[in-house]
């Protein structure tokens, strides 16, 4: 009898101890699915398009996407398979400008559809503005400019991001419409 109420106290124990180390793992793995739906949540968020603003060049509105006096894509139209030349436009410091022209630029995407596929799309080379654009674009002196064809494969949102020696300049979220 007693051997039996030793082996029950023990047994006993062992489960108190086991459910609290369960109950700890529960918490642990409520505490990371908080935290990845909070990730997914954010994640979702930068899916938006990219920010639109408009600059006047020669009497004609220019759309840009991104922040001016940062970084921005020149916005045109995405088609699905189809090539075009686009422009981006880099403000820097101005005694960073000069090191910068000539450079490489590599353009890499994640289409929304396939968020865990990032594929090489473009490179470029980071070169001075025209004359047309330093007479027009805001704070000139200090931009530089890369442009690159692309030609994006499937419909939907995308995330241009674009690297310098792999160093992340920007990202810009696009619309890539159908042809």
């Amino acid at each position: 009898m007693k051997r039996s109420l030793f082996i029950g106290a023990i047994t006993l124990g062992l489960l108190i101890g086991c459910s609290n180390e369960g109950s700890k793992d529960i918490e642990e793995n409520e505490q990371d699915t908080i935290a990845s739906s909070e990730k997914s949540t954010e994640e979702l968020k930068t899916w938006n398009v990219t920010t639109q603003n408009s600059i006047q060049i020669k009497n004609e509105n220019v759309d840009l996407l991104g922040e001016i006096g940062d970084y921005v894509l020149r916005s045109d139209v995405f088609r699905i398979e189809t090539e075009g030349l686009y422009t981006w436009y880099l403000w820097t410091q101005d005694q960073n400008k000069e090191d910068l022209i000539g450079k490489k630029v590599s353009i890499k995407g994640i289409s929304e559809k396939n968020k865990g596929e990032e594929m090489h799309l473009s490179d470029g080379e980071i070169q001075e503005l025209s004359e047309d654009e330093i007479l027009s674009l805001p704070d000139s002196d200090r931009m530089v400019k890369f442009e690159a064809k692309i030609t994006p494969l499937r419909e939907g949102r995308w995330k241009l991001k674009t690297y310098l020696e792999n160093n992340l300049l920007g990202t810009t979220v696009i619309s890539v419409q159908a042809k």
